[in-house]
């Protein structure tokens, strides 16, 4: 019998910033942060990683701005300001296309969001994330993902064949 694996579908996850977590509170706040932003890193210093490393990677369904004030009282007592980059994510289709500073809201019934982050946190390995660096909820979608726009330390590209084992 031929084990038929599904298409392996592209995405690019498009990063902006980084931003200071203070301006959470503020108003100016919607000046850069969008509805289209769906995902996020932060990056501060951290006891035994070093400085200005990857603390967390996380997804939103409902607004950037309600889920990082739910991080303030975490992240705000470092040492020095944590950095903050925010994302948007769709279908790759040709790097001629490339250049789109967005892409359109999630569906929040969808659950590519939730497989995009588990997957970002599995390859990364972010130091706070410890709930999730075990599991691998990418599910049986084959998807790779472009980042791109300010990655900041990420891979350029990490894929779910890589990081899948198919003996599970």
């Amino acid at each position: 019998m031929c084990d038929i694996k599904p298409a392996t579908q592209i995405l690019d996850v498009y990063w902006e910033g980084p931003y200071s977590l203070d301006a959470i509170d503020e108003d100016s706040i919607g000046a850069f942060v969008k509805e289209w932003h769906s995902l996020y890193q932060i990056y501060g210093d951290h006891p035994a990683y070093g400085r200005d490393v990857l603390l967390y990677i996380g997804k939103t369904e409902r607004g950037i701005k309600e889920r990082l004030s739910e991080h303030y009282s975490r992240f705000s007592n470092q040492c020095d300001e944590v950095k903050i980059f925010f994302a948007s994510f769709g279908k790759f289709t040709s790097w001629a296309e490339m250049g789109n500073d967005h892409y359109n809201p999630v569906n929040k019934d969808d659950g590519m969001l939730s497989a995009i982050e588990s997957l970002l946190i599995y390859a990364h390995q972010p130091a706070y994330n410890s709930k999730a660096l075990s599991g691998k909820e990418f599910g049986g979608e084959n998807f790779r993902i472009f980042n791109t726009g300010r990655r900041k330390s990420l891979m350029p590209e990490i894929s779910t064949q890589f990081y899948r084992d198919d003996r599970d």
